[in-house]
């Protein structure tokens, strides 16, 4: 019995660790970048490589459902991340020099974000700020 609780508290101890590790302050810091500017209301275009926290050359957006297959063969590499399980979520993945930097996954209930490619390059980052009514907002990619 001691060894099944040991156990248990082991297992719950490793996943504790394993989240605190995989939780990115980076990922935190753009959701709440954007959200500043969206709360904000006074400014009605932003650009990423200016203000994001970490340095990126690219970011990529997937849709639900995507698999880690489907995303390490469009971004041409293999990193930890976590599939995108339901409706409703998709996931930004910001890449420098070969290296994730920031993975994070993004509900679409507050804010979604329109690209004109995928990939979206450092020098093609602004986008454009939609209110679609008084809480949710459409970033749309405004090319140079």
């Amino acid at each position: 019995m001691k060894k099944i609780i040991f156990g248990i508290i082991f297992l719950l101890f490793v996943g504790i660790c394993i989240d605190l590790y995989y939780t990115d302050s980076d990922s935190q810091e753009f959701e709440k970048y954007i959200m500043t500017h969206i709360n904000n209301k006074n400014k009605s275009v932003i650009d990423l490589k200016e203000n994001l926290p970490f340095e990126w050359e690219k970011f990529y957006i997937f849709g639900p459902y995507q698999s880690k297959k489907e995303m390490y063969k469009e971004v041409g590499f293999k990193w930890f991340t976590f599939e995108i399980m339901t409706e409703g979520y998709y996931k930004v993945v910001f890449v420098n020099k070969s290296k994730v930097v920031c993975d994070t996954d993004i509900s679409t209930g507050t804010f979604s974000m329109e690209t004109k490619s995928n990939p979206v390059y450092s020098n093609n980052s602004k986008f454009k700020l939609q209110w679609t009514d008084d809480k949710y907002v459409v970033l749309k990619q405004i090319l140079n």
